[in-house]
C-alpha cells in the first residue's frame, strides 16, 4: 500500500466502491433468483400436496367401501388429469419402481419402466424423483425438452411425494428458465446501473484527485527542487484552506526556520572562527613568553650558581680570617702574660720585651692578613649586592610568576648589605688593632730602653695587650656573625634556586599547555572550515 502513489489510492478507493455495489448488487440478484425459485418450489409443492389430499379423499372411500379401489384410483387419474395450472403444467404418477402410472401428455410411456431414463447432465430423473418420494418427498432438479419445442433441454424442478397406500409417487414440475432469463436481464440492467455510477464516479473522483494531486505535486516538485540543490529559498504558493494548502504553509514555516538557523549556525561559526584566531594568536604569544620565560629562568639559575660560588667563597675566607682572629687573641694572650711576666720580673724585661716586640710585629703582620680577606669580602659582597640587584630585575620581567623570586632576591641584597656592613666594621676594628699595636710596639721598644725609669709604661703597655686581645674577641665574634650572615644567604640562595626551579617548571607547563591550545586551536580551526564548507553548500535569501 505504501508503494501506491496518492492518485493511484484515490482510484482505488472509487474500484473498491464499484466492487462492493457490484457485489451487494450481485448477492441481491442471487437471491432474489433464489427466492423465485424457492417460491416455485413451494408452488408445485403446494400442487403435490394438494393433489395427494384428493388422492387420499378416494382412497378412504375405497376404504369404507363406497367405491372399489380400481374405481377410486382411476377417479384419482382422472381428477389429476384435469388438475392443470398455469400454461403446460400436469401431474405425473409413478409407481415405487419408477415405472409409469399415468402421464396426461405423453400415455406412450404409461407401463414403461423410466429408472434408466437420465438428461444431458446424468441426472436419473425418474430413479432420483422416486427415491426423494421414498424419503417422505423431496425435489429434484434436472433438465429437459419442452413440449411443442425444440430439443433443447431447459431446467426444470419436480416435486415428488409418496402415497403409500397404492405404491405410487405423485409428481409434477415447472420449468425455471424464466427465472434465469429474469436473472440475467436483471444482470444486464446491474450492469448498465453500475456502468452508469461508474463513470458518475470516475468524474467525480478524477476532478477530487486533480483537486488533490495537482497542488501535492506542486508541493512534491518544491521538495525534490529544496533537496536537490539544497535551496532554502524554495517557497509554497498554494492558496485556500484546506490541509493541502497547511501542509505548503507549514513546508514555509520550516524552511524559514531551517534558513534562520543555518544563518545563525553560519554567523556563529564565523564568530567562532575569528575567536579561534585571537585563541591561536594568544597562544603563540604564551609559547614565545614561555620559552621566554625559560631563557630567563636559566640566566637567572646560572646567577644563583655564581652567587653560590661566591658565597662559598666569603665562607672559606670567613673561616680562614675566623681561624687567624684565633691565632691574633692566641698571641694577644701571650703578650698580656708576657707583660706580666715583665712586671713582675723586671730583670728579664728586655728579653721578653724583645718577644713581645716579636709577637706584636708578628700580630700586625696578621692584621695586614686580615684587612687584605676583609677587603675579599667587601668585593664578594658588593658583587652579591649586583647580583641581587640583578635578579630582582629579571623577577620583575617574570611577572606575577617571580613575585616570589623577587623576595628571595631582595632579601639576598639585604644580607648582602650586611655583610658589607660588618667587613666595614670588621675593617674598622683591624684599623684600631694595627693602632693598639704600633702603641704596643712603641711601649715595649720604650720599655727596652727605659724599663728602670718608666715602669708606668710597662703597665700601660700590659694594658694595651689586654685591649688588643679584647679587640681579638671582638672580632672573632664579628667573624661567626659573618658567619651565620653567609649560612643565611646560602639558605637563601637555596631558597632562590627552589623558586627558580618552580618558576622554570611553571614555564614548562606554561609552554607545553600553550602548545597544546595551539593544537586544539588549529583542530577547531579546521573543523569550523569544514562546518563552514557544509554550510554554504545550501542556498539561503542572505548570503552566509
Amino acid at each position: 500500500m505504501n508503494a501506491l502513489s496518492i492518485r493511484q489510492r484515490l482510484s482505488l478507493i472509487i474500484v473498491i466502491a464499484l466492487l462492493s455495489l457490484v457485489s451487494v448488487t450481485t448477492i441481491s440478484l442471487i437471491i432474489k433468483r433464489d427466492n423465485m425459485l424457492e417460491e416455485r418450489k413451494n408452488q408445485i409443492q403446494v400442487l403435490v400436496e394438494t393433489a395427494e389430499s384428493l388422492v387420499t379423499r378416494l382412497y378412504q372411500k375405497s376404504q369404507t367401501g363406497e367405491i372399489s379401489v380400481e374405481e377410486a384410483q382411476q377417479r384419482a387419474i382422472t381428477a389429476m388429469d384435469a388438475m392443470r395450472y398455469g400454461t403446460n403444467g400436469y401431474f405425473m404418477i409413478y409407481d415405487m419402481k419408477s415405472t409409469m402410472v399415468h402421464h396426461p401428455i405423453a400415455s406412450n410411456l404409461i407401463g414403461k419402466d423410466l429408472a434408466d431414463l437420465q438428461d444431458v447432465n446424468g441426472v436419473y430423473i425418474i430413479a432420483e424423483q422416486v427415491k426423494k418420494a421414498r424419503n417422505g418427498g423431496g425435489f429434484v432438479t434436472y433438465h429437459w425438452k419442452k413440449a411443442g419445442a425444440d430439443e433443447t433441454p431447459y431446467p426444470k424442478i419436480a416435486y415428488s411425494l409418496p402415497f403409500k397406500p397404492w405404491g405410487w409417487v405423485l409428481n409434477t414440475g415447472l420449468y425455471v428458465d424464466d427465472v434465469d432469463a429474469i436473472f440475467f436481464e436483471d444482470v444486464r440492467k446491474m450492469l448498465l446501473i453500475v456502468a452508469a455510477v461508474a463513470l458518475v464516479l470516475a468524474g467525480i473522483s478524477f476532478t477530487i484527485a486533480r483537486s488533490i494531486t495537482t497542488p501535492l505535486s506542486t508541493l512534491q516538485r518544491q521538495f525534490q527542487n529544496a533537496e536537490r540543490n539544497l535551496d532554502l529559498t524554495v517557497r509554497s504558493r498554494l492558496k485556500g484552506k484546506n490541509e493541502i494548502t497547511d501542509l505548503g504553509r507549514a513546508f514555509n514555516n520550516l524552511m524559514n526556520a531551517f534558513e534562520e538557523t543555518l544563518t545563525g549556525i553560519a554567523q556563529g561559526a564565523n564568530q567562532l572562527n575569528s575567536e579561534v584566531t585571537k585563541l591561536e594568536t594568544l597562544s603563540n604569544h604564551i609559547v614565545g613568553a614561555s620559552t621566554q620565560q625559560s631563557e630567563d629562568t636559566g640566566s637567572i639559575a646560572a646567577l644563583v650558581e655564581e652567587f653560590a660560588a661566591s658565597i662559598n667563597t666569603i665562607s672559606h675566607d670567613a673561616d680562614k680570617m675566623k681561624s687567624l682572629s684565633n691565632e691574633n687573641g692566641a698571641q694577644a694572650q701571650q703578650g698580656a702574660n708576657t707583660m706580666q711576666l715583665t712586671i713582675s720580673n723586671m730583670d728579664q724585661m728586655s728579653e721578653k720585651s724583645q718577644r713581645s716586640s716579636s709577637a706584636v710585629a708578628e700580630l700586625d703582620q696578621h692584621s695586614k692578613e686580615i684587612e687584605g680577606i676583609i677587603s675579599v669580602i667587601n668585593d664578594v659582597a658588593e658583587q652579591t649586592n649586583l647580583l641581587a640587584l640583578n635578579a630582582a630585575i629579571e623577577a620583575a620581567r617574570a611577572g606575577d610568576q617571580g613575585r616570589g623570586f623577587a623576595v628571595v632576591a631582595d632579601e639576598v641584597r639585604n644580607l648582602a648589605v650586611r655583610t658589607s656592613d660588618s667587613t666595614k666594621q670588621i675593617a674598622s676594628t683591624i684599623q684600631e688593632l694595627r693602632s693598639g699595636i704600633e702603641t704596643t710596639v712603641s711601649h715595649i721598644e720604650d720599655s727596652v730602653s727605659v724599663v728602670s725609669d718608666n715602669m708606668s709604661q710597662t703597665h700601660s703597655a700590659e694594658q694595651s695587650v689586654r685591649e688588643m686581645h679584647q679587640k681579638s674577641m671582638d672580632l672573632i665574634n664579628i667573624i661567626e656573625e659573618v658567619s651565620r650572615s653567609l649560612h643565611e644567604q646560602t639558605i637563601a640562595n637555596q631558597e632562590l634556586a627552589r623558586r627558580i626551579q618552580g618558576i622554570a617548571d611553571m614555564a614548562a607547563n606554561n609552554h607545553e599547555s600553550a602548545a597544546d591550545v595551539q593544537g586544539s586551536a588549529r583542530e577547531v580551526n579546521d573543523l569550523v572550515g569544514k562546518f563552514r564548507s557544509s554550510v554554504s553548500r545550501f542556498k539561503v535569501s542572505s548570503a552566509i
